[in-house]
């Protein structure tokens, strides 16, 4: 790559960035086709490198060029390099949380497998500076001090009924109530600054959701009284954290399980008492923790776990499903259909998600657009929050019905479940199978490991050719239908209960030892 060519390129990102504080997305998209131009024509790989010194220590001017060359581009390697500078510990836990939290998203809506040991490297340096910045001494509590009928789980978001992760907690409640436990719920709140963040990235931002009051409150979700205290990472001053931390400390908990949190705890929990960690997607948390655990297989797991070894932690598997809450239901029948003008002879395609605008690439509606002009009475429906442009080659075909608080029943009305490259839609996939309706979905994701393999395929081109087949041949789709039920049952009919006693017997059995 010659001289000129690396200017001009940077003369670009430069006026990228000028256009993203103006925040004129037209003139964003402009500059990012002319970017997109120049970089087909070079070695990628050498500019970034190039890029990446000619910024030198201005950490701001370093975030705000590599976001902006993803945002042009969608090049993965862009976001290492943030996530490389990050680990630096150049700027303050907040800043360093907002961003990070930007690259985590990106790379769970496109469904990226990170490198293990590069992600937990940052979310050790998160959690080492938050700790160090309370500047207090937590001396672990011994065994035999603890209130061995009381257990707190750490999360980082709270939010609806229909919300999985949240499920996934609230799962976890129910069966350690059951067990004659007393839980509390400890939310890690991150209600990042949008105009901070925009000083540092550009682009779409993604803001975790917040829909509970800070500090101590009781909430009732899917029948379960749950205990809780929201944290407010942002705002909370060391005051008032270490007074929080100070009453945890003082209730004395058997032990902390993380489930589906961020980092910022996890030297203050690990310090403290045994500290249990869950992730909600597949493989292991990537944090640190006295037992490690995960319920969907990466490739990557026999080398993660020899890491893992290495550094004093243990690892288990869980096997885990959602319980079976009580939960009313409006709809009877095919109220469903009816409601949103779907015919009794329509083939519904459903493609659900709670970041279908992110996760929708021209490449996946390539692939409805050809199942829809190849196949009659074919019908797409979008469940979850979509609020693009919907093609107009396709506007006819697609209904967009909005976030479905009664999935489960909804499910049970759809004939194929489609999911685009992404991390999660683990839970949606599940009740699929469980009703009997085949799922289409790419490998190397939480999906894939849900379903089975039989509803795998490898690329686009064949995702394309499957879903015809689902639609044009009967007996097929009558063979794979009794496949997702099979495979529900065989991989889901277990007792949860248990799968949580066994964790609980296996965090005392390590608490006994510290």
């Amino acid at each position: 790559m010659n001289d000129d060519t690396f200017e001009e390129l940077c003369t670009l990102t430069a006026d990228l960035i000028e256009s993203n504080f103006e925040k004129n997305k037209t003139k964003m998209d402009a500059i990012s086709g002319q970017i997109s131009e120049k970089i087909a024509g070079i070695d990628m790989k050498d500019f970034l490198h190039g890029l990446s010194i000619a910024l030198g220590n201005d950490i701001q001017m370093f975030l705000l060029s590599f976001s902006a060359l993803y945002y042009a581009t969608s090049e993965e390697a862009c976001l290492g390099y943030i996530e490389s500078e990050l680990a630096k510990g150049k700027l303050d836990i907040l800043r360093t949380c907002a961003i990070a939290f930007q690259t985590r998203s990106n790379y769970f809506r496109r469904g990226i497998n990170k490198e293990y040991k590069k992600d937990r490297e940052l979310n050790d340096i998160v959690a080492k500076q938050y700790f160090n910045g309370l500047n207090v001494q937590i001396p672990m509590i011994h065994y035999a001090d603890r209130d061995h009928k009381l257990i707190v789980i750490s999360t980082y978001m709270l939010l609806g009924e229909t919300h999985a992760p949240t499920r996934w907690v609230i799962t976890a409640v129910k069966y350690l109530q059951e067990l004659g436990y007393e839980v509390m719920v400890v939310i890690e709140g991150y209600p990042f600054d949008i105009e901070l963040i925009a000083q540092y990235w550009v682009g779409v931002m993604s803001i975790p959701n917040k829909i509970f009051p800070d500090g101590y409150f009781r909430v009732k979700m899917l029948g379960i009284e749950v205990p809780c205290y929201q944290v407010n990472t942002y705002e909370d001053d060391r005051d008032k954290l270490t007074s929080f931390f100070g009453d945890i400390y003082s209730m004395r908990p058997e032990l902390v399980w993380k489930i589906g949190g961020m980092y910022c705890f996890d030297k203050i929990f690990e310090s403290m008492t045994t500290y249990v960690t869950l992730a909600c997607g597949r493989g292991y948390e990537t944090g640190t923790g006295h037992l490690m655990l995960k319920c969907l297989e990466t490739e990557s797991d026999g080398e993660v776990e020899d890491f893992l070894h290495s550094l004093g932690q243990e690892t288990a598997r869980m096997q885990f499903r959602e319980a079976d809450f009580d939960e009313e239901t409006k709809w009877h029948n095919s109220s469903l259909r009816s409601d949103n003008g779907i015919g009794e002879d329509d083939f519904v395609i459903a493609v659900v998600g709670n970041r279908l605008d992110q996760e929708l690439t021209d490449n996946f509606w390539d692939v409805l657009k050809c199942v829809v002009k190849n196949c009659e009475d074919v019908r797409i429906l979008l469940i979850g929050g979509y609020e693009k442009v919907i093609d107009d080659e396709l506007f006819d075909k697609v209904i967009n019905m909005g976030f479905c608080e009664e999935l489960e029943e909804g499910l049970k009305q759809i004939d194929l479940f489609v999911n685009p490259k992404r991390g999660g839609g683990g839970t949606s996939a599940k009740l699929s199978i469980k009703a009997g309706k085949p799922v289409v979905t790419l490998p190397e994701c939480d999906v894939a490991y849900v379903v089975g393999e039989e509803f795998v395929c490898n690329d686009y081109g064949e995702m394309k050719e499957l879903c015809i087949k689902y639609v044009d041949d009967e007996t097929f789709y009558k063979q794979m239908s009794e496949q997702a039920k099979e495979n529900y049952v065989r991989k889901y009919s277990f007792d949860m209960k248990e799968e949580v006693r066994k964790v609980v017997e296996k965090a005392i059995e390590i608490g006994k030892r510290q």
